[in-house]
């Protein structure tokens, strides 16, 4: 008889406790997914903005020194001099700011993955 059976809902309460650990397993592999995706779509970013902010400062080390050399010539005016030496400084922190997020994105993928820290 139903009436006598008091186990039944125990029984049902534990189902209900193991579907929702489910549910809560499957959404943190789709979140933990989500963030790997994204750390990979940043890293392979940054990493082309590396490499073309590698040559942006090659280049601008060259039109700085350039305009030195033209300074120190009479060729050019201080306030040009000074505008290049501002801009090889941006594009080196921009540089250093790609190179800092390329980092950090390994280091997300690492954490996700589970993969260990492997020393330069």
């Amino acid at each position: 008889l139903p009436l006598f059976n008091r186990n039944g809902g125990a029984i049902a309460a534990a189902r209900a406790d193991v579907d929702r650990s489910r549910a809560e397993l499957a959404s943190a592999r789709l979140d933990a997914a989500a963030q790997l995706a994204r750390a990979n779509r940043e890293q392979t970013a940054a990493i082309a903005r590396a490499a073309r902010d590698s040559e942006t400062t090659m280049s601008a080390y060259h039109v700085m020194t350039l305009s030195r050399t033209a300074y120190h010539e009479g060729e050019m005016a201080i306030a040009d001099v000074l505008q290049s030496q501002r801009s090889y400084r941006d594009v080196v922190a921009q540089y250093h700011t790609d190179l800092l997020t390329i980092a950090v994105n390994a280091a997300i993928v690492r954490a996700l993955t589970g993969q260990p820290v492997v020393q330069p």
